[in-house]
């Protein structure tokens, strides 16, 4: 085979391959795509001609197709072009708007209350007249996918993150508090209770966040079980229910909810590692200078706010 046959595979070729992947079938594919069928099959063949192998393996009947060791190895390749072709389309959007002086940040409830004031604060001084929209979501799972689309020029989300064309920078460390009714919190003393202790009692659980389910994971392996009294991705309501008795919370010291007397809320110190908190960006795009301007107030908000380690205080 020519190396010059390679010249001819097309986006739309690598669409067709991920479509397949993602949903399993032709008719899924074309389904997704907006394609009868038969230009599914005739794109993918294409593409198998051009780089000389199969990469999908036919099934009959209504079994999802099986991409071969090579269509998966395509796969991550199509991967990563498909995203930078989706960058670049979004940053021309976003020139041809005119919105080179703006930025649209993705934040949870914990970092809106807690940190972007400061920061926003600090960017309205160095930047006058730049905008930015701030958008707030019960925790980061939503914001990588709208990062990753060009919905969102940055995004605050806790280490790892998940897979995706995402570069980072690591802002701060957390540490965990344990909100429970106040007057049980002097039964815990000087020592904080540790992941077995915390584990044999009643948990108010995260709904969809993966941090919560994370860390929910660590404490089932301490103690081969975890009692979840009941699951919410709201500070507020946990704060209720703990209140009212219903069971154990954990939050961050980034925002406690230190308003209602009949919570308070214990230093788990290091029985469970503190969170790493993040600002992302897509790392194929070209930032504008307003969203380069509010990563560097962000950085210079945490080291000025925090301990010498980027610890809260």
């Amino acid at each position: 085979m020519s190396p010059d046959q390679w010249f001819g595979v097309e986006l739309r070729h690598l669409a067709a391959l991920s479509a397949i992947a993602a949903t399993g079938s032709f008719r899924g594919a074309a389904d997704q795509l907006g394609y009868v069928q038969s230009t599914v099959s005739e794109q993918l063949a294409v593409l198998e001609r051009l780089v000389g192998g199969r990469l999908v393996e036919r099934t009959r009947g209504t079994r999802p197709v099986a991409v071969t060791p090579e269509g998966e190895l395509m796969l991550h390749h199509a991967g990563e072009i498909l995203a930078r072709v989706a960058a670049a389309k979004a940053d021309l959007g976003r020139l041809r708007e005119g919105a080179a002086g703006s930025v649209r940040v993705g934040a949870f409830p914990s970092v809106v209350r807690g940190l972007l004031p400061r920061i926003l604060e600090k960017f309205g001084r160095s930047c006058p007249g730049a905008e930015v929209s701030v958008g707030e979501w019960a925790s980061d799972d939503p914001l990588f996918e709208l990062v990753e689309e060009g919905r969102l020029d940055l995004g605050f989300a806790h280490l790892p993150l998940e897979p995706g064309p995402f570069a980072h920078c690591e802002l701060l460390r957390v540490p965990l508090m344990l909100m429970v009714p106040a007057d049980s919190a002097a039964a815990f003393g000087e020592d904080p209770p540790g992941p077995a202790e915390i584990a044999r009692l009643p948990v108010i659980g995260g709904q969809t966040c993966r941090l919560l389910s994370r860390i929910e994971e660590l404490l089932r392996t301490v103690d081969g079980r975890l009692d979840v009294a009941f699951r919410s991705d709201s500070t507020e309501t946990t704060a209720a229910l703990v209140a009212a008795g219903k069971g154990v919370g954990l939050t961050s010291s980034l925002s406690p909810s230190a308003d209602d007397e009949r919570i308070a809320l214990v230093p788990l110190h290091d029985c469970i590692p503190p969170l790493r908190l993040a600002l992302f960006w897509h790392k194929h795009r070209l930032l504008a200078p307003a969203a380069e301007e509010l990563g560097e107030q962000a950085r210079a908000v945490c080291a000025a706010s925090y301990q010498d380690d980027q610890t809260l205080v």
